[in-house]
């Protein structure tokens, strides 16, 4: 019942296009012809077309309460919270995030188990509306991650990323380096793949559970 096709992705990050009408799918095979193969092929036209456009600008605004991650669009979260709760004068040890996925959502599956989240340090203020990710300064390399269906608990719905204490320890020194994480679904084998995460506006937001131990008293 569904319309056969295919997509084209460029893994040089570059957009490619064609002449609306003009594109051929053409089909290689091999048939015998007295006793001998012969390479032949056959063009069939493209009946069905439309165009995908990046930056994709949907209709959202800050005040919604899913944050759409992964799909065709490949959208991502940009999330931020305060660290000024952690007391002054310890020592932090780690945290964790934690995703919570709303009740109307995909959830992983077999077919995710390649996929992979993966998030990085937002360099660079930003306001709580939806932009083009070129807006952002993110770090380079991923700050961490993993595999989405072994970081997905199917009984909590939810996704527990652990972060790193260094960062939580940075934002607390200087509070002017907190802009957020960048939160990214990376999942080639599965790019219809949409989960809908809930934002602060939900009644599940995203939650950091942080780690801390009381320093011992100063010796004189």
């Amino acid at each position: 019942s569904g319309v056969p096709g295919f997509t084209l992705r460029s893994t040089t990050g570059l957009l490619a296009g064609y002449t609306a009408g003009a594109a051929k799918f053409r089909i290689r095979y091999t048939h015998t012809v007295s006793g001998s193969p012969v390479l032949d092929s056959i063009d069939t036209p493209v009946t069905q077309d439309f165009y995908l456009h990046s930056p994709l600008t949907p209709t959202a605004t800050g005040a919604d309460s899913a944050l759409v991650l992964g799909g065709l669009y490949k959208t991502a979260l940009a999330i931020r919270f305060p660290v000024d709760s952690i007391p002054s004068g310890v020592s932090v040890e780690e945290a964790t995030l934690i995703l919570k996925l709303l009740p109307g959502s995909a959830a992983p599956d077999s077919a995710d188990t390649h996929g992979a989240l993966q998030i990085r340090t937002i360099r660079t203020a930003w306001t709580e509306a939806v932009t083009q990710q070129a807006a952002f300064t993110t770090d380079a390399s991923v700050l961490t991650g993993g595999n989405v269906v072994l970081l997905y608990s199917s009984s909590a719905r939810t996704f527990t990323i652990r972060m790193p204490g260094s960062l939580m320890r940075e934002w607390a020194a200087m509070p002017s380096a907190n802009q957020g994480l960048l939160v990214t679904l990376v999942n080639y084998a599965n790019l219809t793949k949409r989960l809908e995460i809930g934002a602060r506006e939900s009644s599940r937001p995203a939650e950091v559970h942080v780690t801390y131990t009381e320093l011992p008293p100063g010796r004189f």
